[in-house]
């Protein structure tokens, strides 16, 4: 028997009522993302490989994280400037997160994000 990380259900022949003979059974090794379900396993993996890592970033992504969303306070222009390089840069941790939209509430602080 393989391992399954994912399973379809679909109908073998749409014409025909809905039965368990008439079920075909899709298995698939890879997860999709971009369904409805997967945010679940979405936020499920990344929580995974973030905990392979026990560095003080990676726990404060994991309490600030909701899917793949993050909140990172930092108290000065520098501290924010930090965070944001470990977390692309990984610096040889599970993170190397692509951080797609940075804000702040300071205006020279945006620019340099």
């Amino acid at each position: 028997m393989r391992p399954t990380a994912t399973k379809f259900l679909r109908l073998k022949d749409c014409r025909e009522p809905q039965a368990p003979e008439n079920l075909l059974t899709l298995n698939s090794l890879r997860i999709p993302f971009g369904l409805i379900c997967s945010a679940f396993i979405l936020a499920a993996t990344i929580h995974l490989h973030l905990t392979k890592t026990a560095t003080p970033l990676v726990r404060e992504v994991l309490t600030s994280c909701y899917v793949d969303n993050i909140f990172l306070p930092a108290e000065t222009k520098k501290q924010a400037e930090e965070k944001y390089s470990q977390t692309k840069k990984g610096n040889g941790t599970a993170l190397k997160i692509k951080v797609e939209v940075r804000m702040t509430n300071e205006e020279k602080g945006q620019e340099a994000l």
